[in-house]
Parts: structure tokens; sequence; C-alpha cells
């Protein structure tokens, strides 16, 4: 009788006859996982975390109620539920924990521990991004000024601030400065001509001086401190909607 040996472990015999009466024997081969690695369930539970007595307690209270046929029998009686809870106390069981634990706080280090790996991540980090500043805008007002006769000319720049805090604003024909550190009120120049009116405003860089355009085609130059005009520049064809320092 010839024998023919196929596969490797595991082995898994099987006769069979072939058609010339000779018997072989054929060996199965069952493949392991590819690369060899083990496959490892996720919820593990912690033994060290788990409360033994407490999940035989539990357990025994949810198959109580099974009669010995499988079927569904008769709850337990508020006295024995009673004696179940004081039996409990007394040893120090408490029934709201779970009966496993699959989460446990990581232990601290010891005290002086130096973890010589961490160069490793954190040599090639590279600089940390800047941390994005953003600005506060207030939400509601500080505070409100009148400003009657105030023209409605989306064109003309009537209203100026300057690096001293001061506030130039036109009304009509007349220019004011209001002083936000104090709160006070200054008028600065009045149109002459009648009809006339304040077409736009600009604070120079120091906040010395403060030019006004006019709707007769004209600009003023004036000393803020002093509250007096010392020089006007003509040479437009229409009125100044618009005055910048170079």
């Amino acid at each position: 009788m010839n024998s023919n040996t196929t596969g490797l472990n595991p082995p898994t015999p099987g006769n069979t006859t072939s058609p010339h009466g000779t018997s072989k024997s054929i060996k199965l081969n069952f493949s392991k996982t590819p690369g060899g690695s083990k496959k490892l369930d996720r919820f593990i539970p912690l033994r060290p975390a788990l409360d033994v007595d407490l999940a035989n307690l539990q357990l025994t209270k949810e198959n109580t109620g099974n009669g010995a046929d499988g079927s569904e029998g008769a709850s337990l009686s508020p006295s024995r539920d009673e004696f179940q809870r004081a039996l409990a106390g007394q040893l120090g069981i408490d029934q709201s924990g779970r009966i496993l634990a699959f989460r446990q706080k990581a232990p601290a280090p010891p005290e002086g521990h130096d973890n010589n790996l961490r160069g490793l991540y954190t040599d090639n980090l590279g600089p940390a991004p800047a941390k994005k500043n953003f600005r506060h805008i207030p939400q509601t007002q500080e505070r409100i000024l009148d400003a009657p006769d105030l023209v409605d000319d989306y064109y003309l720049n009537l209203l100026d601030w300057s690096c001293n805090n001061s506030i130039a604003i036109a009304l009509g024909s007349t220019v004011y400065l209001w002083n936000a550190a104090t709160g006070s009120v200054e008028e600065l120049c009045t149109l002459p001509n009648e009809g006339d009116y304040v077409g736009s405003v600009a604070w120079s860089a120091d906040g010395a001086y403060l030019a006004v355009g006019t709707s007769d085609a004209k600009v003023q130059i004036w000393d803020a401190s002093r509250c007096k005009q010392i020089r006007e520049l003509a040479g437009h064809t229409n009125r100044v909607s618009a005055v910048a320092w170079a």
C-alpha cells in the first residue's frame, strides 16, 4: 500500500481510495494569519480594577428570577431585596459599580523620572506657530455725541481723529474740536460766507495742524493749539471733499 502525504501541521486525516485500489492519506493545511500577528480583542477588562464579589452579586441577582427549566420566575420579595442591600452594606460592596472595568487611569511616573527618549519627538518639531491674537471689538457704544447740522453726503469726510486723542468734526460751516481725554469741546473756525460748508477735515501726522477743505474750492491750514489759521490754499475748481497730508 502506497502512502502519499501532502501539507503540514495541523493534520486533518482523511482516507480516500484511488481507482487502482490504492489508499491515500491526505492532510489539509490551514494557513495562519498573514504576518504571524495575533488578533486580540480591543476590549480587554482590567482584572485589578474588577470587584469579583460585586460581579458575583449582580450576576446572581440577574439570574435569580429564572426557574430551573429556564423559564422566567417570580422576582425576589421586598424583604429579600432589603436583606441583600443590608448584607452588601455590611460587606462594603458598592452595588452601583460596574461588573467590568475597561478603563483605568495611567499610573504617574516616579518622582525625578526623566524620559531619555523625549528628544526624539521634540527635536524635529520646529518652532511653534505664533498664536493669533484677536482684537476685542466692543458691541455697544462707549459714548454718544450730538452732531447737529451734519451734512448728509457720502462723498464728504467730516470727521478725523488725531494722535493726540482729539476729534475734529465739521457741522455745517463750523469745525469743532472734541478732546476725548477731558471731554471738552472747542470751536475752531466758522466759514464767513453764507451757504458755504466744510467738505473735509484731516489732522497732520503730529496732531498739531488741521487741514480744512471747503465748498468754495479752498483748503485752510489751522494751528489747533492756538485756533489760528496759518495758510489758505486755492486752485481747486470744485469743492474739496477729501484732504490728505503728504
